[in-house]
């Protein structure tokens, strides 16, 4: 509940450009949940945006560890 929430304010901050305030609540919603698949993929495309690939691919694999055939997740690590 609550770390679905900070994940969903991440995706609002995101879709808004404000992406370090999104990484954060990317973040917090993973220290309450660290299987929210799709906080590990956004985290990841962000870093791309901010040309952080190392973080990205990072964030690229955590997300296909809990679902190996995203393909957000595997294009991102493309």
């Amino acid at each position: 509940p609550e770390a679905i929430k900070a994940y969903n304010h991440g995706v609002e901050l995101q879709q808004q450009g404000f992406l370090n305030q999104a990484i954060q609540k990317y973040k917090h919603a993973l220290d309450l949940d660290d299987r929210i698949e799709r906080a590990h993929c956004n985290l990841g495309l962000i870093y791309i945006a901010q040309r952080n690939f190392s973080k990205a691919a990072d964030s690229f694999k955590k997300a296909l560890q809990l679902k190996p055939n995203n393909p957000f997740s595997l294009n991102g690590m493309g």
